[in-house]
Formats: C-alpha cells, sequence, structure tokens
C-alpha cells in the first residue's frame, strides 16, 4: 500500500514537483504466457502450481483477473486429463490404478469435480463387482464368486455388505461341496466322495 502522508510531504518540501508511481497495477504478461507455455505442452499440474506461487509473491492490489482465467484454464485441462485416463483405465478394468490417479489429483486440488469423479468411480466399481458377484452365485460358481471378492480392492473387502457376502459365499459353497459328496458316495463310493471333499 501506498504511504500517502509521505507523498504529502514530499509535495510540501518540493511544490510543483512532478512525481511518478512506477509499479504494475496487473500481474506481468510474462507470468501468463509461462503457464500458457506449460498449457501448450500438456503440462497442465504444471501449470497451476506456477499460478498458485505467482499468487503467493504478488501484491494484494494487484489484478490477478488475466492470472485467474490462465490458472482457470490449466485447471479444466487437468480435469479433462484426470478424467481421460480414469476411463481408460476403468475400461481396462484397472481400478484400484484408477483411484490411485483420482486420489493423487484430489491431493493436489481438492475440488467438486475429483470428488464426484471419485464417488462415481467407487459406485461403478462396486455395481460391476456386485453383478459379477451375483452372476458367479446364480450359476452355482462359488468358487469364483468368492475369488471375486477377495481379489477386489479395498473398497470392496472392507464393505460390510461383501464382508457379509463373503461368509455366505462360503457357507453356500461348503454346502454345495458337502451335497456333491454325499451324492458321490452314493453312487461312487468312498474314493470319488473324498475326491470331492479335497
Amino acid at each position: 500500500p501506498l504511504a500517502f502522508e509521505v507523498l504529502d510531504a514530499v509535495m510540501e518540501k518540493l511544490p510543483g514537483f512532478p512525481i511518478v508511481l512506477h509499479g504494475s497495477s496487473s500481474v506481468p504478461e510474462e507470468e501468463v504466457e509461462t503457464i500458457n507455455k506449460y498449457n501448450t505442452q500438456k503440462k497442465y499440474k504444471e501449470a497451476v502450481q506456477y499460478a498458485n506461487a505467482a499468487y503467493d509473491i504478488l501484491p494484494d492490489e494487484v489484478d490477478t483477473s488475466k492470472l485467474d482465467t490462465a490458472k482457470e484454464e490449466s485447471l479444466t485441462a487437468y480435469k479433462t486429463e484426470i478424467s481421460n485416463k480414469v476411463t481408460k483405465l476403468t475400461s481396462e478394468s484397472k481400478y484400484s490404478e484408477a483411484f490411485d490417479v483420482i486420489d493423487e489429483a484430489i491431493s493436489f486440488d481438492d475440488n467438486e469435480y475429483f470428488q464426484t469423479l471419485k464417488t462415481t468411480t467407487e459406485e461403478n466399481y462396486i455395481t460391476l463387482i456386485t453383478n459379477t458377484v451375483n452372476g458367479f452365485e446364480s450359476s452355482g460358481d462359488y468358487v469364483s464368486a468368492i475369488e471375486t471378492i477377495e481379489n477386489a480392492d479395498d473398497l470392496v473387502k472392507s464393505d460390510p455388505d461383501f464382508i457379509d457376502k463373503l461368509s455366505e459365499l462360503k457357507d453356500s459353497y461348503r454346502a454345495q461341496v458337502i451335497s456333491n459328496a454325499d451324492s458321490a458316495l452314493k453312487s461312487k463310493g468312498y474314493k470319488e466322495a473324498i475326491q470331492i471333499i479335497e
């Protein structure tokens, strides 16, 4: 901020002396150009970091509208980049990697867009696992249903509903094994029954 009392004192001592105040009231153009350069190179995260660093050193009275616009363009591009990565990974059923990408983005800039992306991706993953498990269960393939849950991401393995489902599937599998062994015992003898249990 300007010390107007000092300026008044100077003008009293030197009446009519021209006083020129140097300095810029807006963000230096080279700062914006640097951010745009990062964007051109598709280094959107670095562009946002550079903008944040610029905010920290600029005086409060500086007009940051150009910097605001440049940062917003960078952040929008970064969001799109993350979204595309997540879409690609989930299309390849690499949900654990997709969660890592989202978590890294959130740690960099915790905003509503990334939080929504995380929630949507988690919901899609849970739906996928649920449908897969139900499909195996309905066909009597309890082993595959159990393995689907046990090999799933921690998001599923720590979910109370899936924990209960896993216990239920194991009970159904035991009952299936016992039933098959009993049928084998009656029709083929002990050897076949033991092989089924093993």
